[in-house]
C-alpha cells in the first residue's frame, strides 16, 4: 500500500485546480443593445420627481437641502432637519460644534 503525504496530496490538489482554472470556457457573446431601450433610458431629473412624488417626500427632501445650505452659510454649526407632519412644521436647527477633550 503507497503511504500519501500531506504535501503530495496539496500538490495533487493545486495540478487539479490550476487545470480547472486555466481552462477557457467560452462566454456567450453580448446581447445586442436595441437602440429604441438605449434612449430609453434616460437620467433622473430631479424637477420630475419633486413634481410627483409624494408631499411628504417633498417636503423632507427640501428640509434636508435647506440644512445642507445653512451648514455652508454657517461651518461652525452642525445642522439637522426635522419634519413632523402631526403638528405641522419643519425645523431647521444648528448645534454649535462641541470640541471633546479626552
Amino acid at each position: 500500500m503507497t503511504e500519501i503525504s500531506r504535501r503530495t496530496m496539496l500538490g495533487s490538489l493545486a495540478a487539479t485546480a490550476g487545470g480547472v482554472i486555466g481552462t477557457a470556457i467560452p462566454l456567450p457573446a453580448p446581447a445586442a443593445v436595441d437602440e429604441q431601450s438605449a434612449l430609453a433610458e434616460k437620467p433622473f431629473d430631479l424637477q420630475e420627481w419633486l413634481d410627483n412624488a409624494d408631499p411628504k417626500w417633498v417636503a423632507q427632501y427640501h428640509a434636508a437641502r435647506l440644512a445642507e445650505v445653512m451648514q455652508r452659510l454657517d461651518p461652525t454649526r452642525s445642522f439637522r432637519s426635522k419634519v413632523d407632519f402631526a403638528y405641522g412644521f419643519a425645523l431647521i436647527h444648528g448645534d454649535p460644534w462641541v470640541v471633546r477633550q479626552e
